[in-house]
């Protein structure tokens, strides 16, 4: 059997910025950091889908809130086509990465988290373990 090589992610409990009484957005962003220097074009890709996710979501529930006959099958789907894609040539990276918004990492719920770390490669075991230490009882128990 092949042993998994996943993210490594036991060694960065050991490392000074992980302070285990740092506050749950610290330590959020912490991970994120990690994730980063593991692979940031694979993070920024993930983290992009994932806020895409968010958009169409609030876009239909805009769109259902209005409650508008909008008649035309495509123009339901404009909005959807107009986002902006992950390589936009308009998109500064270090502005799109830098504020993945700081407030959007932490609100993240423990599955997108769950999705976010399995996407980047995280192990089964790696993934309970961060998990956990990112606060989410359900990995706790499981």
């Amino acid at each position: 059997m092949t042993p998994e090589i996943g993210l490594g992610c036991a060694a960065w409990w050991n490392n000074p910025e992980w302070k285990p009484a740092d506050t749950l957005e610290q330590k959020r962003h912490f991970v994120r950091d990690k994730l980063s220097a593991f692979h940031r074009e694979r993070l920024m890709d993930v983290m992009y889908d994932r806020r895409r996710e968010r958009w169409a979501r609030e876009e239909e529930e805009a769109r259902c809130a209005e409650t508008v006959d909008v008649g035309d099958p495509a123009l339901a789907n404009d909005a959807l086509e107009d986002l902006p894609s992950a390589s936009s040539e308009t998109e500064d990276d270090s502005l799109f990465f830098a504020g993945i918004p700081d407030c959007e990492v932490c609100d993240y719920s423990p599955g997108q988290w769950q999705a976010v770390l399995d996407q980047m490669g995280a192990t089964p075991s790696e993934v309970r373990d961060v998990m956990v230490r990112l606060g989410f009882e359900r990995w706790r128990r499981d």
